[in-house]
């Protein structure tokens, strides 16, 4: 997948850093700008910051501020961005505002719902 044109960036946020660096590569081989956080607060200080960021990949559960929380208060920002949710938990998590990845994910899988949320340009 290829975004020409403008940069797009896109925010992966996991207190995991293995999990967060796999996501990273994944995003980065779609042809993203990556920008990477270890928490809800740490990805919100990016957000003020960047502008550019079209996408947040962000964990479901995380101490302290956990995904919902970081993906409800990044829209208060930047309503327009798109979220994906991912998790690693077979638990229910209740209705989540946006897609849902299971934990472990592989290219594929994660294209296809970067697609479903972005398009794809052609």
């Amino acid at each position: 997948m290829a975004y020409p044109g403008e940069e797009k960036a896109v925010l992966v946020v996991d207190d995991e850093p293995l999990v967060r660096m796999v996501g990273a590569e994944m995003m980065a081989d779609l042809g993203f700008e990556v920008l990477e956080a270890d928490s809800g607060a740490a990805a919100l200080r990016v957000l003020e910051d960047r502008r550019d960021v079209v996408l947040l990949l962000t964990d479901v559960r995380m101490p302290g501020m956990d995904g919902v929380e970081l993906a409800r208060r990044a829209k208060e920002l930047r309503p327009e961005m798109k979220v994906i949710f991912v998790s690693g938990y077979t638990a229910p998590h209740g209705r989540l505002p946006a897609p849902l990845l299971d934990k472990p994910f592989g290219p594929e899988q994660l294209e296809r719902v970067v697609e479903g949320e972005l398009g794809s340009a052609a």
